[in-house]
């Protein structure tokens, strides 16, 4: 299950314009997720990987945001991804959530309850290489493993 773009408020209770359009609109009105994709991406109630285009807030720790914000300009205020991406994690409990955006490797485990978390993978720019590539297995019991870190 995916959602893409990024958070961008002035688009996000708007109506995406036509596919058929985009020869005739700006690329700009197509950036942002809207309000009815996250609504139907919690229609699927559940979904084992999910992924986004912009990270979700509050998972980056403080060493990796320090790191973070020596190379990306829009972190420099400590703020990093946004609620929706987060909500959808909470909501659809995946076993594996994949970013991109920031274009900075980053992995973490995130809690979603006493018995469940969900793996988080951050992948970096292509021009970084291994860095923007990750591997997964899935075995018998159905759990979701890096196998190229």
């Amino acid at each position: 299950m995916g959602v893409s773009g990024i958070y961008k408020e002035s688009l996000f209770t708007k109506i995406r314009p036509s596919v058929n359009q985009i020869h005739k609109t700006s690329n700009k009105k197509y950036i942002g997720f809207t309000e009815s994709e996250i609504s139907q991406a919690l229609d699927y109630e559940r979904a084992d990987i999910l992924i986004m285009h912009e990270w979700a807030n509050n998972i980056i720790d403080s060493a990796a945001l320090a790191e973070l914000q020596k190379v990306k300009n829009r972190a420099k205020s400590g703020i990093v991804g946004n609620e929706y991406a987060r909500l959808l994690i909470e909501a659809l409990k995946p076993k594996l959530v994949l970013f991109g955006h920031m274009h900075f490797k980053y992995r973490c485990l995130f809690p979603l309850d006493k018995e469940m978390i969900s793996n988080i993978c951050c992948l970096a720019n292509v021009k970084k290489g291994k860095d923007s590539l990750a591997v997964f297995s899935c075995d018998s019991s159905e759990i979701i493993q890096e196998i190229i870190a």
